[in-house]
């Protein structure tokens, strides 16, 4: 071994015990593997944001809301979930810790706001498993020319991908690198590739036409319209706390998760970007009423202007749906198996527990991969599925901020890890969270569909409270009682 060879195994090492040290300051042990790069959190976190998902489940809905511009909600919708993002980054390079939102709440906050936090964002991440897995059979089924229509048909490739990303992340971190790896790299280049041809060989409009309404105004006004459409860039830009929630995962977190985190965010923002305008620009001179009108309008867009080579882009957009899936249960995983070691949730013992040869928690991945199934059956709620998860995600974002902003108020949170902010780290948290109550209040607006039944019109008010006040009993009643007895018998053994 070379003296080049030799000093950098010792710094490795050096940093592989610096990073268990951190972790036990923080009150818990080394039990996950620590193999991911910056590179790989980067990717995990980029193929969580996932624009290839978002876009193509969600992109109708944008153009038939609000006309072509919709995209407009992309740059406003990307500096809001900066904000979040920045007040993140302090908190992953302070608490470096698995479970993100949850563990970094607890640690600013309390247990009683850490546990609402952790068990809302819990269920919106099973729930978005199932949804983002079921965006993938219709891309399959239409390659492979099976039924696209038949549900049955759509629930079984749902249940093959869903199997899939479980056996995956049981296999471990590693495998969960490599495979992020690679498809991070054919998302970029295919989304860039795809969105410079359709921006530059088949644009169809002047860039003017990016502010056209499609006559959408309602009562003379575009703005309400223009809040409604926003529900897709809202669908696309979160997940970014998966570079903190793997945080126990990556070497070197303090400055990793912050960098990576960042990185997933502006180059989401870039090609996700392009690839709207590309979209929008690239509708038939002829067609925008036609396709605003059409479910299935981006791949519309797509086959009418590179008919030959539409299959290949659809091949990468099932590839990068099916690593965002991954991506999404690594993340409800770490974060069941988070409060399980606080002894936070049912069954705290068996979900908490590590394989020390994979070096992955197994019962709450395959706990994830039952209840997102379950889940899949009920796809004639798909849309309350993707409405209410949205709510509840920006609600655990939001329970997290505000959390941070009381303890810095306080003076109980100094953001002093290697990624702070200074002074703007207060002025960035509360536009955080002012954006933050703005867009739940958004999300939550009631804007009945016509001739949709009213469970879907009323589903954000009759399920996010129902999961709050459900969560709220069984904390209050059931699991913090059990918890605190359990500790009392703790201290009285020692």
């Amino acid at each position: 071994m070379s003296s080049l060879q030799g000093s950098n195994a010792a710094t490795a090492s050096d940093q592989r015990q610096q990073d268990t040290e951190q972790l036990q300051e923080l009150g818990y042990k080394q039990e996950l593997h620590r193999t991911m790069s910056l590179f790989s959190n980067f990717a995990v976190t980029f193929s969580y944001i996932s624009v290839t998902t978002g876009i193509f489940a969600l992109f109708a809905v944008g153009l038939g809301t609000g006309g072509p511009a919709f995209v407009w909600s992309w740059p406003i919708v990307f500096f809001g979930q900066l904000l979040v993002g920045l007040v993140f980054c302090e908190l992953g390079s302070r608490y470096p810790i698995a479970g993100s939102v949850y563990s970094w709440a607890k640690q600013v906050a309390n247990r009683d706001v850490a546990w609402m936090g952790g068990w809302v964002y819990l269920i919106a991440l099973v729930a978005t498993i199932a949804s983002v897995d079921f965006v993938v059979p219709p891309v399959i089924a239409n390659l492979f020319g099976l039924d696209a229509t038949n549900t049955q048909v759509l629930i079984v490739i749902a249940l093959i991908v869903l199997a899939l990303t479980t056996i995956i992340n049981i296999i471990g971190t590693r495998l969960i690198a490599i495979i992020n790896n690679i498809g991070v790299v054919a998302e970029f280049v295919g989304m860039l590739v795809l969105g410079s041809i359709l921006l530059f060989a088949h644009r169809n409009h002047p860039v003017s036409f990016l502010t056209n309404t499609g006559g959408t105004e309602v009562n003379g006004t575009y703005l309400g319209t223009f809040f409604a459409a926003m529900l897709m860039s809202l669908f696309v830009v979160y997940g970014f706390d998966t570079a903190g929630t793997l945080a126990e995962e990556t070497h070197n977190p303090s400055r990793a998760v912050p960098r990576a985190l960042l990185l997933a965010l502006l180059g989401s923002f870039v090609i996700g970007g392009l690839f709207l305008v590309g979209a929008v620009l690239a509708i038939p001179a002829d067609g925008l009423t036609k396709f605003m009108a059409d479910p299935s309008s981006l791949e519309s867009i797509i086959s009418d202007a590179i008919p030959g080579l539409s299959n290949v882009f659809f091949i990468i957009v099932a590839t990068a749906i099916t690593v965002c899936g991954l991506s999404v249960q690594a993340n409800a995983t770490r974060l069941l198996f988070s409060m399980a070691r606080d002894r936070e949730v049912p069954g705290s013992a068996l979900f908490r527990r590590v394989n020390p040869s994979l070096g992955t928690p197994v019962a709450a991945i395959l706990t994830t991969a039952v209840l997102s199934a379950v889940l899949m059956f009920a796809t004639q709620v798909e849309n309350v599925l993707v409405a209410v998860t949205v709510v509840l995600i920006y609600l655990a974002y939001l329970i997290c901020t505000a959390a941070t902003l009381v303890a810095r108020l306080r003076g109980k949170f100094v953001a002093n890890g290697p990624f702070n902010l200074g002074k703007a780290g207060l002025i960035v948290n509360i536009l955080a969270v002012v954006w933050g109550v703005a867009m739940i209040v958004n999300l939550s607006w009631y804007r009945p569909v016509a001739g949709a039944p009213a469970y879907l019109n009323l589903a954000v008010y009759i399920f996010v409270p129902l999961i709050l006040v459900v969560g709220a009993l069984y904390y209050f009643l059931v699991q913090k009682p059990m918890a605190r007895r359990a500790e009392q018998a703790g201290d009285s053994a020692a």
